[in-house]
């Protein structure tokens, strides 16, 4: 059982600008904004171990994420609104087996989570009939997740050891309620932000000790996430996500004592270029893309003291 209490101030001025960000008139002023909020969240958990490498759980847990104001408010009306903590029902079973001699372990889990008073950052919204160019951060109404995912680790050989990792999910909009006035679009049935349906990665570590009592070790992984969306909007396309695709590796050498680690690695090796949703004014027609890192390696040198 876990209670919580948290309270949310806002003093906030906003002004009108001009292009090279000097503040002209005053649009409004919000003032001794104040919310204060409690709750009260219980989690259970059961657990039968079947055999010496077979686990079974089933989990259910309230939990929430915290409350505020949006303090960079374009209008008054988006000040003033505070956005209440959601509410999350998470239930979940699993799988844990261990076995090949302890030399593989694989964790299944399936779970399934039910949102209330969704936080959501909504992109460009008619608020009281004006529209507000950015994003503004909202409860969203209800929505819901599941997914499944698995995790497995196994030692090939004494110096090989491989880990894979497959997630499965999908998120919707319940109930789509814009608090802060008339919504532009009607949201139900949308994907939650920054949800791809599949993600997954491999990892394999070679690791060979030395007869002076120094170590090599050598890594090298492939990650992908598939296809997702920064944002709820009504312009879904101008915050698509593409598909992505990395592949990273590193070689370290730790000297014998332990106490200097040398390392030479890198981060998305074939340089991949994805173009990712930055901003959209509608009133402008102005719209900016982000990119992801291009290829990076790294020297570096550790001293650990303990």
């Amino acid at each position: 059982m876990r209670y919580s209490r948290e309270t949310s101030e806002l003093d906030s001025l906003g002004y009108a600008s001009n292009v090279t960000g000097a503040e002209l008139a005053l649009r409004y002023a919000a003032n001794g904004l104040e919310k204060d909020w409690t709750a009260v969240q219980p989690k259970v958990s059961l657990s039968y171990q079947w055999t010496p490498g077979v686990l079974t759980y089933a989990t259910y847990s309230q939990g929430s994420t915290a409350g505020g104001y949006n303090s960079a408010a374009a209008t008054l009306a988006v000040a003033q609104t505070p956005v209440d903590p959601d509410e999350i029902n998470a239930y979940e079973i699993g799988l844990k087996t261990f076995g090949w001699g302890g030399r593989l372990s694989t964790s299944t889990a399936v779970f399934y989570n039910d949102f209330k008073d969704y936080q959501a950052t909504i992109s460009n919204p008619i608020i009281d009939g004006q529209l507000v160019p950015g994003a503004v951060f909202a409860n969203a109404g209800r929505a819901h997740t599941f997914g499944v995912e698995v995790a497995s680790t196994a030692k090939l050989s004494r110096a090989l050891e491989a880990s894979l990792s497959l997630a499965y999910l999908t998120t919707e909009f319940d109930e789509y309620l814009n608090p802060t006035g008339a919504a532009n679009s009607n949201f139900v049935n949308f994907d939650l932000p920054n949800s791809p349906k599949l993600s997954g990665g491999l990892r394999l570590n070679y690791d060979v000790p030395l007869s002076s009592g120094a170590n090599w070790s050598t890594t090298g992984a492939v990650r992908y996430e598939d296809e997702s969306y920064s944002a709820v909007s009504a312009d879904r396309e101008l915050t698509k996500q593409p598909a992505q695709t990395y592949v990273d590796a590193g070689v370290y050498f730790t000297t014998a004592s332990r106490q200097w680690t040398f390392s030479f690695a890198g981060t998305n090796l074939l340089d991949r270029d994805y173009g990712l949703p930055g901003s959209y004014t509608p009133s402008l027609g102005f719209k900016t893309v982000l990119w992801n890192r291009e290829r990076q390696l790294t020297l570096g040198v550790r001293r650990d003291f303990f």
